[in-house]
C-alpha cells in the first residue's frame, strides 16, 4: 500500500505536531477522542542540529495536514518532541522519559547513528517501537525487533556510486570520511565494495566535519593519483571538502552521499560544485523527478506542503516515511505498541519520499534505491548528473 493509499486510509484523524519545547498540543476535535501520541528524539540543537531541526519541521507540517484531514480515525495526533543535543546519554534519557509514559505508541529518531545505537536497548526493555533516522548498518543488523531504521542502507548508495565510477572509466579513489565510528565503518565498506566493484582506495583520510581546514588532508589525498575523491561524512564534511580542494585549485571528480545535497553546499562549493556527483534522494531535488517516476506523486506532496522558500530534505523525508507507517499503523491496529510493530512488520510495500519499504521481521532496515538520484551540481542549483 503506497502513502497515498495510506494517507486516505486515516484521513479523519491527522496529526497536530505543536513543537513548543518539546511538548505537543493538539487542537479540539468534535468528538473529544484521546489523543495517539507519537514521541521523537531528535539533535535540535549542538553540532547536529542541521539535521534533526528539518525532521522537527517536516513532523509539525505533516501533524497539521494529517490533523486538519480530520485525524486517526476520530483520534488527533499528539507529537512529543525532545532534544537529545546529540549526546548519548540524553538520548537514552529522553527515550526512557517518552517511553515510560503509556500513552506514547511509537518513537521517532534519534537523528545521529552513535544515539541511535544507544537507543536500542532501551526500546527493546520499554517495549516501544523505535524509527530510526541514522544510517549505520549496526543500528539493525542483528535486527532487534523494536527497531526500525529509515535510510537507504549504507552498502547500497556506495554501489550506487561505484556503478557511476566505473561508467566513467574510474578505478582508484581517495576516500574522505568523519574521524569516528560512522567512518571506520565507512572505510571497510569502502575497500569491500570498492574491491566487487573493480575501484581501489588507495587512500583515506579520517578528519573532524567541524574543523577548520583539511588542506592538510587533501594534499596527501593528491598525493596518491586517485581518479576521484569520495566523501561519506556528515555535514558540513562536503563543504569542507570542498573549499580545500577550491584552495589548492584540485579539479577532480567527487562523489558524496546525501549530506552534500545541500543549499549550503552549493554556496560555499560555487561553481567547483559543477564536478561533484552526489547520490541524493529525491526529495532533496523534487524538480528532477519525472512525472512517471513511481516516486513523483509522494515527493511532490511533501514539497507542496512547505511554505513558500521552505525546502525539505533527505531528513524530512525519512522522518515523513516514519511518521505516515506510524499512522498507518494506527488506523490499522488502534493504540497498541505491539500490535503497531507487528502491523510495521507486515505492512508489505509501502511507498515513501525516502524509497520503498517493505518491513519483515528479518528486516528492520528496508528502503531500497528507488528513492535514489544522482545529481550533479550546475552552476549554483542541482541537475541529474551526466
Amino acid at each position: 500500500m503506497n502513502v497515498h493509499q495510506s494517507m486516505r486510509r486515516v484521513a479523519g484523524a491527522a496529526a497536530t505536531a505543536l513543537f513548543l519545547a518539546g511538548t505537543g498540543a493538539t487542537p479540539a476535535f468534535a468528538d473529544a477522542k484521546d489523543p495517539y501520541v507519537i514521541g521523537a528524539v531528535l539533535t535540535l540543537s549542538g553540532s547536529g542540529a542541521n539535521l534533526g531541526k528539518p525532521s522537527a519541521e517536516a513532523l509539525q507540517i505533516l501533524a497539521k495536514h494529517t490533523n486538519d484531514a480530520g485525524g486517526v480515525k476520530g483520534h488527533p495526533v499528539e507529537i512529543r518532541i525532545l532534544d537529545d543535543n546529540g549526546d548519548s546519554t540524553r538520548t537514552v534519557a529522553a527515550l526512557r522519559q517518552l517511553a515510560s509514559d503509556p500513552k506514547v505508541l511509537a518513537i521517532i529518531g534519534p537523528s545521529q547513528s552513535p544515539n541511535a545505537v544507544a537507543a536500542k536497548p532501551v526500546a527493546a526493555d520499554q517495549h516501544v517501537p523505535l524509527f530510526a533516522l541514522a544510517s549505520s548498518p549496526v543500528i539493525s543488523h542483528p535486527v532487534n525487533e523494536w527497531v526500525f531504521q529509515m535510510p537507504v542502507p549504507m552498502p547500497m548508495h556506495m554501489v550506487a556510486l561505484y556503478d557511476d565510477m566505473k561508467r566513467h572509466h574510474i578505478t582508484k579513489i581517495a576516500l574522505f570520511t568523519t574521524n569516528n565510528d560512522y567512518g571506520q565503518l565507512a572505510t571497510k565498506m569502502a575497500r569491500e565494495l570498492g574491491a566487487k566493484s573493480g575501484v581501489s582506495v588507495v587512500d583515506v583520510e579520517a578528519f573532524n566535519p567541524t574543523g577548520a581546514s583539511i588542506d592538510t588532508e587533501v594534499t596527501r589525498a593528491k598525493g596518491k593519483s586517485p581518479d576521484a575523491f569520495m566523501i561519506f561524512s556528515e555535514d558540513p564534511g562536503a563543504p569542507l571538502l570542498a573549499k580545500s580542494m577550491m584552495n589548492l585549485a584540485l579539479t577532480l571528480p567527487v562523489y558524496a552521499d546525501s549530506p552534500a545535497a545541500t543549499p549550503n553546499f552549493l554556496r560555499v562549493a560555487g561553481p567547483s560544485a559543477n564536478s561533484w556527483h552526489v547520490l541524493a534522494t529525491k526529495i532533496d531535488a523534487p524538480a528532477l523527478v519525472k512525472k512517471d517516476d513511481p516516486l513523483y506523486g509522494v515527493v511532490n506532496d511533501l514539497a507542496k506542503l512547505y511554505p513558500e522558500g521552505g525546502k525539505p530534505n533527505h531528513f524530512s523525508g525519512t522522518s515523513r516515511d516514519a511518521f505516515m507507517l506510524i499512522v498507518d499503523a494506527l488506523g490499522r491496529v488502534g493504540p497498541d505498541r505491539t500490535k503497531i510493530r507487528a502491523a510495521i512488520e507486515g505492512s508489505g510495500r509501502f511507498i515513501g519520499v525516502t524509497g520503498v519499504y517493505e518491513f519483515t521481521p528479518a528486516d528492520h532496515n528496508a528502503a531500497n534505491t528507488q528513492g535514489l538520484l544522482l545529481i550533479q551540481g550546475d552552476n549554483g542549483k542541482w541537475k541529474a548528473s551526466d
